[in-house]
Parts: structure tokens; sequence; C-alpha cells
């Protein structure tokens, strides 16, 4: 018999059609969705264009009308302002930033600079062993202090305090009976020695501290170097600073000061280190200003510097005239204290009567003074004179006495002719030697390689300034974009140093044209601190050429070399005038590069 195979019953056909009917429809309403969508997409994007072509359209309606008078303009201090914020953001926030980055480079190249430094400044020391010009009146102040006897000088006292102080440091048996009455005084034995080393190791450590003021500016270090050299090699720093004067004192804390000001703008705002060394930059400001009061330059430049940095980081004004006064009294009140702390010192360390008693500005200081040969009486107790009046008074009095002085010298010049180096050369010292008509000489004149280079930067930086306020005014500010070929990337590094280099052309324009106003006798040393300030600038101008057209590590110290060529040149020919050799009437004559130069 036949198995019976299993018969499947067959599906109901009715069932699957009506299935195969829902699929389709699904499928066709799922179509036309799509096709929905996809045209409201389209009607979008339809739209869109038309709305860019209606704006381009009235875009160039409106520019083929005249511009109205009543449109506003960005000013240049808030182009200035905006240029500002890419060194501003670049670096806030960065308290633990570290001055040397490259310890093993970097310290070798800091050791070396200043041994230099040193030996240029010590070499022949003790040469020539007589007095020189203003150790007339330096080393005079020097002996008043020790006895204790009462002078008066157009200058804050704190320099004179610092070489009396170290008079006694180094020779405690200084007997101060020297005279110092005239130029060419022999001096009778070697304690004038005491007197010119603290000014050789102040002038010495100018070096080091301006290499450390360029890291601190993030300056790379071949340029750094070649600035520290600048320093090094020129002619009028390295003169004052083997003589018993007081401005290398003046030059370094004008240094320290504007490197101080630089760090305090790279710290979170608020901090320790914030308080601690916008207190060190305010001592250190008020340490020069009561050198000279000529630093007001540099003060006036920082102040400048301060308000276009506070405003960038408080947008309103509330907030900033907060952080003003905050700012304010920070460098205000360590200043101020600096000052009225040397005249306390210069006051109480000379209670006898002496030669700046015809300088009577108060009676009851002067009725306070000692005459060495009064016989000893008793006198009725009297209250001692307080100091802040009394400085206050004598401040006023060394402007308007400084602002009286008349006359003039062989050897004074204009400060329109600093810059140029064309003004006269001072003679400081010569003498003949016996038997020979060779002579010896101690001249004062600038290397004048270096100030034609920081010339030269600072005409560069006037002019780009002015080319940002011409930009300014025809409403088209450089903005600081990410830019590809070389040379916008040097003009884009300029731009993010604006803000510090108009810092320092204004220090440089204030402290030179405060010599304006000067009626006495302006001399070609004036110009030394002036320079210190454009030093930086040409740090600055050279560190962006570096950086965009020499990619190259080598390359970029192969140019530092070049460059210092000239300058080492303008420091050896000029050798004889620094260390006093004895040179020939031809060389002398050589030596006069323009007919400027002579008296």
């Amino acid at each position: 018999m036949k198995k019976n195979k299993k018969v499947t019953k067959p599906k109901n056909k009715k069932v699957i059609k009506t299935k195969n009917k829902i699929k389709i429809k699904t499928q066709t309403k799922a179509k036309v969705q799509g096709q929905v969508i996809i045209n409201k997409k389209e009607k979008d994007q339809d739209q869109k264009q038309k709305q860019v072509t209606q704006n381009k359209k009235e875009t160039k309606q409106t520019t083929n009308h005249k511009p109205q008078k009543t449109k506003v303009r960005m000013t240049y201090f808030q182009y200035l302002c905006k240029v500002a914020t890419f060194d501003i953001r670049k670096y806030r926030n960065t308290h633990n930033l570290l001055i040397y980055r490259n310890l093993k480079i970097e310290i070798p190249i800091v050791l070396f600079i200043t041994l230099l430094s040193f030996a240029t400044r010590f070499y022949r020391l003790e040469t020539p062993d007589s007095v020189i010009f203003d150790e007339v009146h330096f080393g005079g102040f020097v002996n008043e202090y020790i006895r204790g006897e009462y002078f008066f000088d157009i200058h804050p006292p704190l320099a004179k305090l610092i070489l009396s102080a170290s008079a006694k440091v180094f020779c405690p048996d200084y007997s101060a009976e020297f005279s110092f009455a005239k130029i060419g005084q022999q001096f009778p034995n070697n304690d004038y020695m005491c007197l010119r080393i603290p000014t050789a190791i102040i002038g010495s450590l100018l070096c080091p501290t301006m290499y450390m003021l360029c890291r601190v500016l993030n300056i790379s270090i071949p340029v750094s170097t070649f600035v520290s050299i600048m320093i090094l090699f020129e002619n009028s720093a390295i003169t004052e600073s083997r003589l018993i004067v007081t401005d290398p004192f003046l030059f370094f804390f004008i240094l320290v000061s504007i490197m101080f000001c630089i760090k305090v703008t790279k710290l979170r705002l608020y901090s320790k280190l914030w308080y601690f060394f916008i207190f060190v930059a305010g001592i250190t400001l008020g340490c020069a200003f009561s050198v000279k009061v000529t630093s007001l330059g540099v003060i006036i430049g920082i102040v400048f510097h301060e308000l276009i940095f506070i405003h960038d980081i408080h947008k309103d004004w509330r907030s900033t005239f907060k952080h003003i006064l905050i700012r304010g009294f920070a460098y205000l009140i360590p200043m101020l204290l600096i000052y009225y702390i040397s005249f306390y010192f210069h006051f109480n360390l000379m209670p006898y009567s002496g030669e700046g008693d015809g300088h009577s500005f108060d009676d009851q200081f002067i009725g306070s003074l000692i005459n060495k040969t009064d016989p000893l009486v008793s006198l009725p107790y009297r209250d001692p004179v307080s100091t802040i009046p009394l400085t206050t008074k004598m401040t006023f009095k060394m402007q308007q006495y400084n602002m009286g002085v008349e006359g003039g010298h062989p050897f004074s010049s204009n400060w329109t002719s600093w810059p140029l180096h064309t003004c006269t050369v001072m003679n400081y010292w010569e003498k003949k030697i016996p038997n020979s008509s060779e002579k010896r000489y101690v001249f004062c004149l600038g290397n004048p390689i270096v100030w034609w280079f920081n010339l030269a930067a600072i005409i560069f930086y006037l002019l780009y300034f002015l080319r940002g306020l011409i930009s300014v005014i025809r409403n088209k500010p450089q903005g600081i974009e990410k830019t590809y070929s070389r040379s916008q990337y040097f003009w884009a590094l300029i731009d993010s140093t604006m803000l510090w280099g108009s810092t320092f052309v204004i220090m440089y324009i204030f402290s030179l044209t405060i010599y304006a106003g000067v009626p006495r006798c302006t001399f070609l040393y004036h110009y030394t601190p002036i320079l210190l300030t454009a030093v930086p600038l040409t740090a600055l101008v050279l560190d962006a050429f570096v950086k965009s057209f020499i990619p190259k590590k080598s390359l970029k110290w192969l140019v530092v070399a070049l460059l210092s060529i000239p300058i080492i040149f303008g420091y050896v020919f000029f050798i004889p005038w620094i260390y006093s050799f004895p040179i020939t009437p031809k060389q002398f004559d050589k030596m006069f590069w323009f007919k400027s130069w002579h008296a």
C-alpha cells in the first residue's frame, strides 16, 4: 500500500493579497512623505538664496551712496585696546611662566655676558688716579654725608646715600678728608676706589638685567643676547659706570622697574605673586625717581600701558575704575615710601650746618642744625622737624633751583642732536705725557652704531603707529588674523607687540622731550637713560623679523653675530677715550667722526 503523504493546507489567497496591498500602501506613503520633505528643503534653500541675493543688492545700493556724516568710527584708543588683546590673552593666567626656558643654554649665556660686563667696567678702573668731571660734586657730597655736614643738591638723595654707605663698607677707615676741589686733582691714596667700585658693580649688572627683561617679553634667546651685547659695548654706559657719579644707579633701576612691570602683566590678577611683583615694581620705580626726577618719562609710559591693559580686562568703566584704584595704590604707595624714606635718612645724616645753609627753604630745619664750633650749652627741648612736609618743600625747592640755573658750558649740547649722535662729545679729563706729544683722555660719547640702531627701530615703529592711525581714520582697522606668508606673519607679530612697543615709544619721547623745558645746560650723558628705554623696542622689531624670515636657529645666531660686528667696532675704535690710553694728535683727530663733535 502506498504511504499517505502529508498534505499542507494552502493558505488563504485573500489574506496574502491584503498583506501585499498593505505593504504597497506603506511604501507609497513613505515615498510620498520623503518627497514632501525633499521639496520642503528645496524650498528653504531657494528662500535662503533669495534672501542672500536681496542682501547683496541692498549692500550694493548702500555702498553707492555717500557715507553719512554721523557715522560712528572706532577711536584710536579702542583700536589700540583691540590690538593689545593678542598679547594679553596669550599670557593671561600664566603665573608659572619661567624666565629661563632652557637652562642649559641660557645660564652659560647670562654668565658669559655678566663676566664680559664686569671686565669692561673694571678694566683699568684705578686710572686715571685723579678727579674726573662730576666726581668733583658727587665725591664732595659723599664726604659731607660722612662728616654730617648739610649740603644742597638738585637731585634726590638715594644714589648719594648708596655711595656713602658703600664707602664705609668697602673702606671702613675712609676719612672723608679729600676735598674734591677741581678736575685733575691727584688722589693721595686708593680710598677713591671705594667710591668707584659700587658704580662699576651696578653698571656691570645692566647687561644681564637687559637680557632678563627681553626674556620676560618672550623675545628669543639670540635676539636677547644681541640686545645685551648692545648694552655691553655702549661707550657712554661704560664711561659713566667707571666714575663716582649717580647715573649707573638710574640706569639699573629703570631697567629693573620695566622688567617687573612687564612681569606683572603676565600674572593672574589679584594672586599672591601679582601683589608681590606689583609691590616690587613700585619699589623699583620709586628708587629710579629717588635718584633723578628725569625718570618721570618711564613712569608716564607705565601709566599709559596700565590704562590700556586695564581697559581690555574690564570692558565697563566701573570695574575699570576700581582696578585703576587698586593698581594705582599698589604702585604709588611703595614709590612714595622709598622717596620719603630716602629724604628721612638724608636729613638725619646731616645734623651739622654746612655749605647748603645758604639754600634755606625751611627756617625750622635750618634752626635745628648744629654748628660744630658752638660750645656745649644747655638748650630748650625742641620738637623734631617732620619729614613729609620738609621733603615736599625740598622737592619744590630743587625743581625751582634747577629751572633757575643759567649759564653755558663748552661741552653742552641740545637734546635734538642726541638721537643722531651729532652732539658735542664731552672731554672729562686729559693729561699730557712728559717728554712726548701723546696725551691721555677720558671722553664721554656713545657708541654711534648702537644709537643709530635704536633710532631706526623708533622711526619704524612710529611709521607703523601712524599707519594704524590712518587705517582707523579710514574706518579700516588692522585686525590680527591668521596669516600664512612670512611677510604677513611679520606684521602680525608687530601687531602683537603694539602695546609694549607703543609703551616704549612713549617712554622714549617723554624722557627726551622733558629736556626741552630745562633751561640749564644739558649734556650728552643725559641721553643714556633715554636710550635704555628704546633698546627693548629694538629687540621687539628684530625678534619679529627673525621669527618670521629666519626659521633656522643656526641662521638666527649668524644674523646676531653679523649685527654685532659693527657694534664691537664702535667700541674698539673709541677704547683710548674710555680707558685713557695715550694717543698721538693724529689719532686724536681721526676719532672725531663729525665736525659737530668738536666743542
